[in-house]
């Protein structure tokens, strides 16, 4: 999680940097009260800890999308470099389709080739399915219209090379495709190049690293990643 760089200007600079300098203190202070008191979800062989918001499933470690949210790529990339022997990086194209089949929402395979595009429509049998993966990857998109309210989780991801970046999301906002009706939408983009100071309101990035060899809760670790991006988001506020 991080930052270094000018911030886009079609989002609030203040709102939204101060938000997440809080946001991410927030995280720290409760990292910092151990884990001995965490609270575990499990669901389709995945554990979400809701201390830490960590994600826990496929050989992998998943920082919540949620907690990243409005942040650049500039800042991400620098939190990530800063605190590298923690094993914090992007995840990959192929990490992400893992992650959608793992929970298997879709009749059809996501393609782990980093060329590849999809935009699939989702039916009701997965509607349960698509609600939990959302709650466990966390809410970067929560959307309030006439029909309804609904929630999506979107994230950036590494491309193959640097500067390069994919997208993703999943969504149970209801829609029409050719006269069929929906129950939501799920994407898993190829590479785009984006500068480096891109951010979204609505996008948070998709953060992995390996699962240790053996299981050991790492609150302070975690708690450095989160100071560490906490200070380059108020450094560029001040900025």
């Amino acid at each position: 999680m991080a930052r270094n760089v000018l911030i886009d200007t079609q989002l609030k600079k203040t709102d939204l940097r101060g938000n997440s300098v809080k946001k991410l203190v927030a995280l720290f202070l409760a990292l910092s009260c151990g884990a001995a008191q965490a609270s575990l979800i499990e669901y389709n062989d995945y554990t979400l800890d809701t201390d830490t918001a960590i994600v826990t499933g496929g050989g992998l470690e998943w920082l919540q999308w949620s907690e990243t949210k409005g942040l650049s790529i500039a800042e991400v990339m620098a939190a990530t470099s800063s605190y590298a022997t923690d094993g914090w990086r992007l995840a990959y194209k192929s990490e992400m389709a893992a992650l959608f089949n793992d929970w298997q929402f879709t009749d059809t395979l996501w393609d782990e080739q980093a060329s590849s595009r999809q935009r699939l429509h989702l039916t009701s049998p997965y509607e349960a399915r698509v609600n939990t993966l959302i709650s466990f990857i966390g809410v970067t998109d929560p959307r309030t219209l006439l029909s309804g309210t609904y929630e999506g989780s979107s994230a950036i991801f590494q491309g193959l090379v640097d500067g390069v970046y994919g997208q993703a999301f999943v969504t149970n906002m209801p829609t029409n495709h050719n006269g069929v009706e929906y129950t939501g939408t799920a994407f898993l983009g190829n590479e785009h190049v984006f500068n480096i100071d891109y951010s979204s309101s609505i996008y948070g990035f998709a953060l992995v690293r390996d699962l240790p060899s053996v299981s050991v809760p790492e609150p302070a670790s975690l708690g450095l990643l989160v100071v560490g991006l906490a200070g380059i988001a108020f450094k560029h506020r001040k900025n």
